[in-house]
């Protein structure tokens, strides 16, 4: 019986070995997104990195990102409108995914008609994000801003990277101004990111299931954020909030879910859990409105498609400027 049963691992892990190795031959496919410079080579380099434009590279696009100045993605039809109006936010806010024109900001920025500031920071939680308008307000002291619209990716039954409230919580951590212990990762997830980042047939997978699979993982495991956790995140959303009052700025919290979240329908739990650790009201889509949620995100990546974006802009037009 063991013999059989060793013979038949080692016949399994020769079969693993030869589609891994068939994978990379006939369909590599490189993990993460990379950056590089308008001749193709690989750079190192921030993404809110000042007076750059270089080039967005994955699997699924091949796109160039210009940033300004300071450092925010450009916004190509920005105006000298005496109104001026801030995104903030993370990744989906900067527009992973999408190109200058394609990005959330840019396309409600095209219809108000207004001047614009992309404030996108990647990778960001809400800590950074308040230390990056922080930052901008000092530096344009004189400027007539009305609203500020925070777009936030998050989710109370998740926990990943990416996810604002785990991001901030471990920038909270780092800051030493909190202690609170964050949600342990469960093990599929755990075996799910060694696999995408190590095995070529993994990514595979989800190049063409990714949004299916994303569905399927968090459906059936237990990552959920403790109230602690949502509370710092909460706290840190609501002094943001008090930031942009105290100058008479108008704020717009915004939340963006997950695909898994609207697969499994609980991404308005997520907007409950927030809301119940603060008096802001955050608005997010209709959600019912789009019967193919997964065509709005890419698979393997998990952002925005140009779908996604143009989808969640025209959220934002509708809501506060059809008038």
């Amino acid at each position: 019986m063991i013999k059989n049963i060793t013979v038949f691992t080692i016949l399994l892990l020769i079969t693993f070995g030869i589609i891994e190795l068939a994978s990379r031959v006939i369909l590599p496919i490189s993990p993460g997104v990379k950056k590089t410079d308008l001749d193709g080579n690989e750079i190192d380099i921030s993404w809110n990195a000042e007076n750059t434009t270089f080039i967005q590279t994955s699997p699924e696009w091949h796109l160039t990102s210009s940033n300004d100045e300071l450092g925010n993605r450009i916004v190509p039809t920005a105006n000298e409108a005496a109104e001026k109006i801030l995104f903030l936010g993370d990744s989906f806010t900067y527009g992973l995914g999408v190109t200058d024109d394609g990005s959330i900001p840019n396309i409600v920025c095209k219809a108000a008609k207004l001047n614009c500031v992309n404030l996108g920071v990647p990778g960001s939680g809400m800590v950074v994000q308040k230390d990056k308008l922080t930052t901008y307000l000092e530096t344009s002291q004189n400027e007539n801003i009305s609203t500020i619209y925070h777009l936030i990716m998050a989710s109370t039954e998740q926990n990943f990277s990416g996810n604002d409230i785990t991001d901030t919580n471990i920038e909270l951590s780092t800051a030493n101004s909190v202690s609170v212990e964050i949600a342990e990762d469960p093990v599929l997830l755990k075996v799910a990111r060694w696999s995408s980042k190590n095995s070529n047939f993994v990514r595979i997978m989800r190049f063409y299931l990714g949004s299916w699979l994303r569905s399927v993982i968090f459906k059936s495991t237990d990552s959920g954020l403790s109230e602690q956790e949502i509370e710092n995140f909460a706290q840190v959303m609501t002094q943001i909030s008090q930031q942009a009052e105290s100058q008479n700025i108008n704020y717009v919290p915004l939340l963006v879910s997950p695909y898994s979240e609207l697969a499994n329908n609980t991404y308005l739990t997520t907007r409950e859990q927030i809301q119940n650790q603060t008096s802001l009201e955050i608005s997010l889509p209709d959600y019912s409105t789009t019967k193919a949620a997964a065509s709005l995100f890419y698979p393997l990546d998990g952002h925005f498609n140009e779908a996604g974006a143009k989808f969640y802009g025209e959220f934002i037009i509708e809501s506060y400027f059809s008038n």
